[in-house]
């Protein structure tokens, strides 16, 4: 959304359009990129620009946090999504460059037709599918037998640092796997889904 915003030309009264899909995300823009990208270059994965069309907008949108430096985006969202364990992105324009379309596949695990959370139990799959490495999910199956987990606990069985443990704990409950309950002395985690 933040290439859409950065990349459309505010001369033309076309918005940026949004389309959510039960297995893509399509993010439509235009006018398309400008010279040298082309379909093809794009399909070759190479997005160098050296023209943009808003760049004060871009020093706006880095001022926020939500841009990083020229050239980055693209990257960034192929990086995501492969580390997602997602589809390739697929960009689009025509030989005109009319108009820029991006379409964001959904993971091969959510277009299961049979896909439940029995018993608000998470399984090794959905997990490994947020993202979660090989000690988080060890935690959450530790939880879901136990109840709980601490910092120390989770230190013990996973072979992890302190610090290591806090990061992953903090990850857990961000991602709404895990709350925190107690204070400093008493933290635990608990499944969020009871």
């Amino acid at each position: 959304m933040v290439n859409a915003v950065y990349h459309r030309s505010y001369q033309e009264q076309q918005p940026v359009e949004v389309r959510i899909y039960p297995n893509r995300i399509h993010i439509l823009n235009y006018p398309g990129p400008l010279p040298p990208i082309s379909n093809d270059s794009m399909s070759k994965g190479k997005f160098n620009a050296r023209r943009y069309r808003n760049p004060r907008m871009g020093d706006f949108l880095k001022e926020l946090g939500l841009a990083e430096t020229r050239g980055t985006g693209v990257p960034k969202i192929n990086r995501t999504m492969s580390r997602n364990g997602s589809p390739d992105v697929i960009f689009e324009t025509d030989d005109d460059r009319t108009y820029f379309e991006v379409t964001l596949p959904i993971h091969e695990f959510f277009d299961k037709e049979d896909l439940k959370i029995e018993d608000d139990k998470f399984d090794a799959e959905f997990l490994f599918s947020l993202g979660l490495n090989k000690r988080q999910v060890l935690a959450v199956e530790f939880v879901q037998k136990k109840g709980y987990i601490t910092n120390s606990t989770y230190q013990e069985i996973c072979n992890a640092s302190e610090r290591t443990a806090s990061r992953d704990l903090k990850n857990l409950t961000e991602l709404e796997v895990f709350k925190k309950v107690g204070n400093k002395k008493g933290t635990k985690y608990e499944m969020l889904l009871n």
